[in-house]
């Protein structure tokens, strides 16, 4: 996404409007297929994850429903970046608000009628309330994106003529390092989670307390 942006806004800069498109869509390719691997490998890994490393193996359920959320904000960071390379903040901010307001919405109202059913069901709904939320969210945000009709002539697309290939490179190069560090330090924040509640049943208290 900030690469994107970046990318977007020199281009926008110069005029070079088609060309933006182009990066465009060659980053919601790219942020769309890494959303999907991510989502499916976390997925599929979080029995032995949460078997290993969490204090509480019921909160497999949640872990879980919280997967396909990386796949809805891999999404919505492309349309995210869209509109921040354009300096179009208001819309960034719009489904900021829809997102929250869904998010508590349906949290409080799948808490409630889910508790009776257990703890367990309660915060798996409390998750898929995020879920909820983000999905709201990328709906607005393409939504004000798709009203958008912009008409490219001949002429702009022969001048902005570039590989989608080596627009892919630059967008993953540049992106790589930013990636990595955040990845580095929600992996930092997820451990200290995982393993506080482990620290603390060593010392002698219960899962319970």
């Amino acid at each position: 996404s900030l690469a994107m942006s970046r990318f977007l806004a020199r281009e926008l800069h110069n005029g070079n409007r088609y060309k933006a498109h182009v990066i465009w869509r060659c980053g919601l390719f790219l942020l769309t297929l890494s959303g999907a691997v991510v989502s499916i490998a976390a997925f599929w890994a979080a029995p032995t994850l949460i078997q290993h490393f969490a204090a509480d193996e019921r909160v497999l359920l949640s872990f879980q429903v919280l997967c396909p959320a990386v796949f809805i904000v891999s999404i919505s960071s492309a349309y995210r970046g869209y509109f921040h390379g354009n300096k179009d903040i208001a819309v960034i901010g719009g489904a900021q608000n829809v997102e929250q307001f869904l998010r508590v919405i349906s949290g409080a109202l799948l808490a409630y009628f889910l508790l009776p059913y257990g703890i367990v069901y309660a915060i798996a709904g409390v998750s898929a309330a995020s879920l909820i939320g983000e999905t709201g969210g990328l709906l607005y945000i393409a939504r004000r994106k798709n009203r958008q009709v912009i008409h490219y002539t001949a002429e702009e697309k022969k001048r902005a003529y570039v590989s989608r290939r080596n627009i892919s490179k630059e967008l993953v190069s540049f992106g790589t390092s930013v990636t990595l560090q955040r990845l580095l330090s929600s992996l930092v924040m997820m451990l200290q989670a995982m393993l506080l509640p482990q620290a603390l049943m060593a010392s002698g208290m219960s899962p319970q307390e």
